[in-house]
């Protein structure tokens, strides 16, 4: 038979992978060269003059990490480069997950198929030779 296996606690995955990508991210300081590009367009190379949680001072200016691509606010924003990873990891997962549960559902309901058309033949058989054993006994024949 086909075991599917529990369906993984993916909160529990999400927070997983959130910490261990927090843990490997080398965050950028105050006064290192960084080339920002923003959503709209238009790049901007220049050093770092003040960095928060989701915002970067540069060239005299301060942008919001969202009116930064995705790519730079990797570079810059620690939490925010790490749920994006572990949110796209964890949806990758989640799906192969399903996609194997499905198939493993596919191969059980097939196999289940297949063992009631056996039974069902083999008890087809059964009464094929109880009947010919019988006809072979009855007392017209003795």
């Amino acid at each position: 038979m086909y075991a599917i296996e529990p369906e993984p606690n993916w909160t529990n995955r999400y927070r997983d992978v959130r910490q261990e990508v927090l843990g490997s991210f080398t965050p950028l300081t105050v006064g290192q060269k960084i080339t920002i590009v923003r959503r709209i367009g238009g790049e901007l190379t220049d050093r770092i003059e003040a960095l928060s949680s989701n915002t970067v001072r540069i060239a005299g200016k301060t942008y919001e990490a969202c009116q930064l691509t995705d790519d730079t606010c990797d570079k810059l924003f620690p939490e925010l480069h790490a749920s994006r990873v572990a949110r796209e990891r964890v949806l990758s997962e989640r799906q192969t997950y399903i996609e194997r549960r499905t198939e493993e559902e596919r191969k059980a309901a097939t196999e289940a198929v297949r063992l009631a058309q056996a039974q069902e033949q083999q008890r087809i058989e059964d009464a094929r030779l109880a009947a010919a054993s019988s006809a072979k006994v009855t007392p017209a024949n003795k």
